[in-house]
């Protein structure tokens, strides 16, 4: 049988280098289902690809945080908040003096199906990996 190289598949982009995906499903994780050992949501997202769709997720902690953290030079929020805030879950006015039920009242479940955008960055931990960049993430048009 003679040896044959395959076509690696990668995301489909657009010429402003954005990926249009749909947001499939956000799942809890409880901290004994995974590496962390911490509660987790799970962003599922169907990326189409140059041979068949992809499915790439983003993990993010539980919590709604309206402080920032500073890591190295950079201060930001942390994931779950800047996603919320990109998906306009949160409006940034309101997120200093947002109350717990106001948080628990936001509807994570009820993206299933939207359509969104994003931009892709290399991955830090594992090389070559392209991962969602948080920054750009926002809903498709």
């Amino acid at each position: 049988m003679a040896l044959k190289a395959k076509l690696a598949n990668k995301p489909v982009t657009d010429e402003n280098g954005y990926v249009s995906a749909e947001l499939i499903c956000v799942e809890y994780q409880d901290s004994d289902e995974n590496d962390f050992e911490q509660e987790q949501f799970c962003f599922n997202f169907n990326v189409p690809g140059s041979q068949k769709d992809i499915l790439m997720r983003l993990w993010t902690g539980t919590k709604i945080n309206p402080d920032k953290f500073t890591e190295g030079k950079k201060s930001n929020y942390n994931k779950l908040t800047r996603v919320c805030l990109a998906l306009g879950l949160i409006d940034p006015a309101s997120l200093p003096k947002m109350s717990a039920e106001e948080c628990q009242a936001i509807d994570l479940e009820g993206l299933a199906g939207s359509k969104v955008k994003f931009k892709l960055q290399k991955s830090i931990k594992a090389k070559g990996l392209n991962v969602i960049d948080i920054d750009s993430l926002a809903m498709a048009e």
